[in-house]
């Protein structure tokens, strides 16, 4: 009988995404077209004439945001969550500097409505801070 030879694996078992990282994969992507997508129809289209769509500094922040998002969902693609969740990160940055950069300008008052978008953007930043840190653990328990 012929012995048949077993070439070793030089390549690192592929594991499988958790739960966890397939959500926030799936956000990250779906976060990455929407900022995308309203840069480009407030900048390019000008459908929005109210100041805080038209600030550059906004766009720019937004995006950050975008770009970040989109390479977070593409490095947790191909299994980089270290990498993953330092994007992540960036991202949270460019949510807060976006808020910041509108609080600063004076385009958001205290009125009800805006009060209530202060309260989303901090909230979407801190539920990007958490995703980056759930990345990172998830990472130091491999």
């Amino acid at each position: 009988m012929q012995q048949q030879q077993k070439h070793p694996s030089y390549h690192s078992p592929r594991r499988n995404l958790s739960l966890g990282e397939w959500v926030i994969l799936l956000l990250n992507l779906l976060m990455s077209g929407f900022c995308g997508w309203f840069v480009w129809m407030n900048g390019s289209l000008k459908t929005n004439p109210s100041p805080p769509a038209d600030t550059p500094l906004v766009h720019l922040a937004l995006l950050l945001v975008a770009g970040a998002t989109g390479l977070t969902g593409l490095l947790l693609g191909i299994r980089q969550t270290r990498i993953a969740a330092w994007f992540e990160w960036l991202a949270a940055l460019g949510i807060c500097l976006s808020a910041i950069v509108s609080i600063v300008i004076g385009t958001f008052g205290y009125s009800q409505p805006e009060l209530l978008a202060i309260g989303v953007v901090l909230f979407v930043a801190t539920l990007l801070f958490a995703s980056g840190w759930f990345l990172r653990k998830i990472e130091t328990e491999k």
